[in-house]
């Protein structure tokens, strides 16, 4: 396992603290929010265009039941050897979606960003890897799988209430971790950001974690 450790500057901590304080009140109004009976009676569809590089495109569907569970579905266009379908049923729904080249190959990856509801607010990463600009896969994510998700060591402590983004071809992860699982502002210690790095797995990809820091957060 890797664990860089990284200078932060000024700014950086400032942001952190900023976050952290936007988290605790974002909770407070989640909690109010899911307090109400949730309405499942309706699905809500929405279908998305990305652009990747070589003129190709992602498609994203998303077909929404209720506040807390969707099924997402993701084709590509441009690519010579596939017109499949990927499908994510049963998840939680589509925050949002970041489009980088991790790995640096010349071939961007599709991330989507996907979030459940309540007071944990979890976010989760579905990855698709072009290969080789002919076709596309699903990138293996262990956090996603409950064989794998208990070992990550640099997840201990995480409860949601993160924020997931891509800057400058790297894709991070920050969350608070706190001495409970009660997310007031005396509980949270410290704040943790993680990045991830595309390695090949089982002939497509895998994302891992590559760096992890755990940040104090002094009063």
């Amino acid at each position: 396992m890797k664990i860089t450790l990284i200078n932060y500057s000024f700014a950086f901590r400032a942001f952190i603290t900023i976050v952290l304080l936007s988290i605790v009140l974002a909770c407070q109004t989640i909690e109010k929010k899911t307090s109400t009976s949730e309405k499942a009676d309706y699905n809500e569809i929405k279908a998305t265009k990305v652009t990747i590089n070589f003129n190709q495109s992602f498609i994203i569907k998303e077909i929404k039941y209720g506040q807390s569970m969707s099924d997402i579905y993701v084709s590509g266009t441009g690519f010579t050897n596939s017109t499949q379908i990927l499908t994510f049923t049963k998840v939680a729904p589509l925050e949002t979606f970041w489009v980088t080249d991790l790995d640096e190959n010349g071939y961007e990856e599709l991330y989507l960003i996907i979030r459940s509801v309540g007071s944990g607010a979890k976010a989760s990463i579905i990855g698709i890897a072009s290969m080789d600009g002919k076709s596309y896969k699903t990138i293996f994510n262990p956090e996603n799988d409950g064989n794998f998700k208990e070992k990550l060591v640099y997840l201990e402590g995480y409860q949601g209430h993160d924020s997931i983004f891509v800057e400058q071809n790297k894709l991070y992860r920050m969350f608070p971790v706190s001495e409970s699982n009660r997310y007031t502002e005396s509980e949270i210690k410290q704040f943790r950001m993680i990045t991830y790095r595309l390695v090949l797995y089982n002939k497509s990809y895998s994302l891992q974690m590559d760096t992890f820091l755990n940040q104090e957060l002094h009063p």
